[in-house]
């Protein structure tokens, strides 16, 4: 419990003081099974083009458990950006701590491409690579995650924006891994999906994954409405579910749901 206050009263005064700026922005959600989220991001200096920006995050259960709260800091400049990042949960301890970048390649009047790449590695010794390339709404990446003397895994994911217009966007995505375990088998997993987002903040998607070692399928959805925006749209109030299923394998008809409200507010 003391973890707890101590983390919320962190988080307090940080976005305390991110309150003091106008480009500051505080967001929070609670589920029916007690767990939530707070988060705040804050515009430390500069301006729309040259800046850098932090943000802190909170996440856990009221009913107790562990805590883990997560931090980052990016220096931003036109399209290009870097930054650090990292996470601690409580009690564990368990700490990430990581670096990240966008480089734009080229910026046309149609056409944009980036390339992205990333680093992080825990105090449990779990190291995380990845690159990936962006182009016009798509994207393709790889990530390398490895804790020696217990496994590896290789990540491929993609997504294809399939339609994009002033206020909805249609896109799909997939993926492919496989985890070699060190005192056992190679298990491998791909699935796909596909997402439908609104500028008015609605959304929905649903998704498959099938790992073929395990015969088991898995299928999810989500879905989130913007239930109340103020007048000057700076703050609003969500409303968010998901639900998944295990279609075929040894846990077959097993059902989770999971549904909440969310309220951000933008200084």
């Amino acid at each position: 419990m003391a973890i707890y206050s101590r983390a919320s009263l962190v988080a307090f005064i940080f976005l305390a003081m991110a309150g003091t700026e106008s480009l500051a922005q505080f967001h929070g959600s609670l589920a029916p099974d007690n767990s939530f989220n707070l988060g705040g991001s804050h515009r430390i200096a500069g301006n729309n083009n040259e800046n850098l920006q932090a943000s802190l995050g909170l996440g856990g259960n009221t009913n107790g458990g562990p805590v883990t709260g997560d931090w980052n800091v990016d220096y931003n400049r036109g399209l290009n950006s870097a930054g650090i990042f990292g996470s601690h949960t409580a009690p564990g301890p368990q700490n990430t701590v990581g670096a990240r970048g966008n480089l734009n390649l080229f910026n046309g009047q149609k056409d944009r491409l980036d390339v992205s790449a990333f680093g992080s590695q825990s105090t449990n010794n779990i190291k995380q690579f990845g690159t990936g390339l962006h182009f016009n709404g798509h994207s393709a990446s790889v990530t390398k995650t490895n804790q020696p003397g217990v496994a590896s895994q290789t990540r491929f994911d993609g997504s294809a924006n399939l339609f994009k217009s002033s206020t909805n966007q249609f896109g799909a995505n997939a993926f492919k891994s496989q985890t070699k375990w060190a005192d056992g088998p190679s298990v491998g997993s791909h699935g796909a999906g596909l997402n439908w987002n609104h500028a008015r903040g609605h959304g929905a998607s649903v998704a498959f994954e099938r790992t073929p070692a395990l015969k088991q399928t898995n299928l999810s959805a989500t879905g989130r409405a913007n239930i109340w925006q103020s007048r000057d749209r700076q703050t609003s109030l969500d409303a968010f579910g998901s639900a998944s299923r295990t279609w075929v394998g040894p846990m077959r008809g097993k059902t989770n749901y999971n549904a909440g409200f969310g309220l951000s507010h933008r200084f």
